[in-house]
């Protein structure tokens, strides 16, 4: 008997993206529970980065690599979830499904000019910020970390997402940069806020007539995603020691800036073959 052709990778995805309002609306809750001071915006695309997390968990729950991972989860120590490869491809579909709905909300306005004294505050407000940031909390990993991600910015909505995490770098180490006496603005961080959101404003990206401000819970998305896919990428790492861990297992930040075709975002990347264990 002549066996159907298989579905195209293509086929498989759109499958999946099918789900993703569903798998938006179960993780909302969650999403609305993350603390505002935690989140750092993604300077890439989310649904790259969706899609690649997407790969991964799909490909996680084929029969041998879902055998390894159920081995490390009857490891004690690992103290691994099985659960978090199937937490992993809905919170890739929820990411997906936020991009989404921002772009539509963005529509062509993306390329509005702000007026000239909104981009000149707001450029004031966040140069000022970070340069306090940047001399205080070099002794913080996760501070440098946001200052790194803040660093390289461009264009009206990078900058408002500097602002947004600086904002919240503010919040967190007040006591530290409040010695700065050449830098620091006690009301900068409030100022902050409300730029970004005069920012979004002018870009015409502000919440739509469901009340969703679809850039915020984009950054809520990137939070729960990276933090999932983590779970899930370092013990495969560990799982597939001997294969390149970039190939199973991709940055997604780097993905997420890949100068690569929209088209080319729209295939499940497949890992290739391991090895036998």
């Amino acid at each position: 008997m002549v066996k159907p052709p298989s579905p195209s990778k293509s086929a498989v995805l759109q499958s999946h993206l099918d789900h993703a309002d569903a798998a938006f609306q179960s993780l909302q809750p969650t999403l609305l529970a993350i603390d505002s001071a935690v989140l750092s915006p993604l300077k890439g695309d989310l649904q790259r980065a969706a899609i690649a997390a997407l790969g991964v968990a799909l490909w996680a729950q084929t029969d041998e690599p879902r055998a390894r991972f159920a081995d490390a989860a009857a490891c004690k120590s690992l103290r691994f979830d099985l659960a978090s490869i199937k937490r992993l491809e809905s919170a890739a579909l929820a990411a997906w499904y936020i991009r989404h709905h921002a772009l539509l909300s963005a529509g062509t306005s993306s390329e509005a000019k702000l007026p000239a004294d909104l981009d000149a505050r707001s450029a004031e407000v966040r140069n000022r910020m970070f340069k306090c940031a940047e001399y205080n909390l070099d002794h913080d990993a996760e501070a440098v970390r946001v200052i790194d991600h803040v660093r390289p910015g461009t264009g009206y909505l990078d900058r408002a997402n500097d602002l947004y995490a600086l904002a919240n770098l503010y919040r967190q180490h007040a006591r530290v940069l409040a010695d700065d006496r050449r830098h620091w603005r006690a009301d900068d961080e409030k100022a902050a806020r409300g730029l970004y959101a005069e920012i979004l404003q002018g870009l015409g990206l502000v919440p739509g007539t469901d009340g969703v401000d679809w850039i915020e819970m984009g950054a809520r998305a990137w939070h729960l995603l990276r933090s999932t896919y983590a779970e899930v990428s370092i013990v495969g790492a560990c799982l597939y020691r001997s294969e390149p861990a970039d190939a199973l297992f991709p940055n997604l930040v780097a993905v997420s800036r890949s100068p690569a075709s929209p088209s080319a975002a729209t295939e499940v990347p497949a890992p290739p073959a391991p090895l036998p264990a």
